[in-house]
């Protein structure tokens, strides 16, 4: 926690609020951001009882009073340039950054995700652009990411309160709003993987969430079963096993399940796009499930 809002009051753009919000936290960073409340009157702290973290967030957006918004998760950190390079472009609806993946449980390994610098207007016909395997891990998350608050306001966009894919329903209910969207190749948000935090755990029914994704989506941008759905269908089936590794019952059972739903008959080889998903895809379709399963256990 100390770190995070440490690397949000030392960015090179000073003029923003902080809003913490504790959601009945455990340990004593209540107190820490009390003193840090303190000293810095830019921190606002509210205290709330335990009701998830899209309530939390939620409780956030009701109190911001800027023009803009950006969340930072509190196992994440920021760049010092990372609020002044996202403010450069507040001219679009949404500004979309990259990401710094760093793995805190193997000697602090990074992995950088990178968007090139590109304008999309009209994201729903343009949907393609943003529904694929290079780009869509960063539109499918909330970090990252410059919204405007009159937008969400307007448009009354809150998060759903469910354990998995709530973010990704944000940006997309978001980016329905949009008329113009920039990305940019610059990656200053740090996003600490630690395997104990909420977002590291086994989620029961989790492909009912990730349904619920893929059916605003094609719903909202008309994406029939192009490619985009493709890419949308190929990655709920590869959460959803990946999600169930622990067992090999329950893999099986999975993917049973998932196999005879109407929507993989729609899968086609053909429209799906990069090599690595066209193999997986091969592998599903001929109920490849033992050797799928063993993939898994070898990434």
């Amino acid at each position: 926690m100390q770190n995070c809002i440490n690397s949000i009051q030392n960015q090179t753009y000073s003029n923003f609020e902080i809003i913490v919000v504790d959601d009945e936290s455990t340990d004593n960073s209540l107190e820490l951001v009390k003193k840090l409340e303190d000293k810095d009157k830019r921190i606002k702290v509210i205290s709330k009882s335990h009701s998830g973290v899209s309530m939390t967030r939620n409780l956030g957006i009701q109190n911001a009073t800027g023009d803009y918004i950006v969340f930072v998760d509190a196992d994440d950190e920021i760049k010092s340039s990372y609020l002044a390079e996202l403010i450069k472009y507040r001219k679009y609806d949404l500004v979309v950054s990259g990401l710094i993946k760093r793995y805190i449980d193997k000697n602090n390994k990074k992995e950088e995700l990178t968007l090139d610098d590109i304008i999309i207007n009209d994201p729903i016909k343009n949907n393609s652009i943003i529904f694929n395997r290079n780009v869509f891990p960063l539109f499918s998350v909330n970090y990252t990411n410059l919204f405007k608050s009159q937008i969400i306001k307007k448009n009354k966009i809150s998060f759903t309160n469910q354990p998995y894919g709530e973010d990704s329903l944000f940006v997309l209910q978001y980016l329905k709003n949009c008329n113009s969207v920039r990305c940019i190749s610059y990656n200053g948000y740090i996003n600490n993987i630690i395997p104990s935090t909420l977002s590291r755990r086994h989620i029961d029914n989790i492909e009912k969430y990730l349904i619920k994704i893929n059916q605003y989506a094609q719903k909202n941008y008309k994406l029939e079963y192009s490619s985009a759905w493709q890419y949308l269908w190929c990655r709920l089936i590869k959460i959803t096993l990946g999600n169930e590794i622990e067992n090999y019952g329950q893999f099986k059972s999975k993917y049973i399940l998932i196999r005879n739903k109407e929507e993989s008959s729609h899968i086609s080889f053909s429209k799906i796009v990069g090599m690595k998903d066209k193999i997986f895809v091969m592998l599903f379709k001929i109920r490849a499930y033992g050797l799928l399963y063993k993939l898994y256990l070898i990434k």
